[in-house]
């Protein structure tokens, strides 16, 4: 398959290319226990715009935002729709 999105290892390489993707608010997919997870900058409007219309979101349906280390909860972040209101 050609010009798709790439696929990457998750060494320090691919772990970089992510990076790079998510700074310049795209959306990154990982896998996870069961499924597939997606990911983006959750500061950024230009991202989560682009994360909702993937998923079909809106505004009734804000995105859960997990984090480790800087908040001891998941906390839930409006949708960019409602940011932009």
């Amino acid at each position: 398959m050609s010009g798709g999105p790439p696929i990457v290892r998750a060494d320090p390489q691919g772990i970089a290319q992510a990076v790079q993707v998510i700074a310049s608010d795209g959306i990154v997919a990982f896998p996870t226990e069961t499924l597939y997870g997606l990911g983006v900058d959750a500061l950024s409007v230009a991202a989560l715009q682009r994360l909702e219309a993937v998923k079909g979101r809106g505004p009734a349906r804000p995105m859960p935002v997990p984090s480790s280390r800087r908040f001891p909860r998941a906390m839930t972040r409006p949708s960019a729709s409602a940011v932009l209101a």
